[in-house]
């Protein structure tokens, strides 16, 4: 019953905009959903389970939620095609709609759910315009940021095909890059504001 809950939780989702279909993982694969944003995360079994959300609750997120305007989404893919300053537009977006999901839940579960975004963005993460703030990033510092997720961007380009061992390899030097971006201090404020690490896969 829980699953079937998820699996209708999930083909909303889609409906509303805030999972690509193509992210979808098919029955019995492995590897981690490479879902975004903060609803996305949401959406996994083990997620749930950590913040103690049930299905009649998932339910109701998923009823009250507000979905991301069509014309939002446009113009974010129109972005997506031109430059990867996409990816802090899209983090933009996703805060703005965050709001909406931090009044259904307790402090205690929002807080843990930022945390485990956090953690599954990975380098990414440090695009969130929350923690851009809390982490009191620079401009160089963001600008630096950019870049680095432009060049391994082309680096993804020119590698599609590869193994899927390449592109892990690929995706760990983009992170690594990305941290190093951080001063000493920002990055151990980083691995506090985190939390808890998770093991997210099954």
């Amino acid at each position: 019953m829980f699953q079937k809950a998820t699996r209708l939780a999930i083909a909303l989702i889609i409906v509303h905009g805030l999972i690509d279909v193509e992210s979808v993982p098919a029955q019995g694969q492995g590897r981690l959903p490479p879902l975004e944003g903060i609803y996305g995360i949401l959406m996994m079994p083990k997620v749930q389970k950590e913040l103690d959300i049930d299905a009649s609750k998932l339910k109701e997120i998923l009823q009250q939620a507000e979905p991301i305007p069509a014309e939002v989404l446009q113009a974010l893919m129109d972005a997506k095609r031109t430059n990867t300053a996409s990816l802090v537009a899209k983090q933009k977006v996703y805060s703005k709609y965050e709001t909406g999901l931090k009044q259904l839940l307790s402090a205690e579960q929002f807080t843990r759910l930022k945390q485990l975004s956090w953690q599954y963005s990975r380098g990414s993460a440090l695009f969130d315009p929350e923690l851009i703030d809390t982490l009191k990033l620079t401009t160089e510092q963001e600008t630096r940021l950019l870049t680095i997720d432009s060049e391994f961007a082309e680096k993804r380009r020119k590698n599609r095909g590869q193994s899927e061992k390449v592109r892990d390899e690929m995706r760990n030097e983009r992170d690594r890059t990305l941290f190093e971006v951080l001063t000493e201090k920002q990055g151990k404020q980083f691995v506090e504001l985190k939390g808890k690490m998770f093991e997210f896969r099954e």
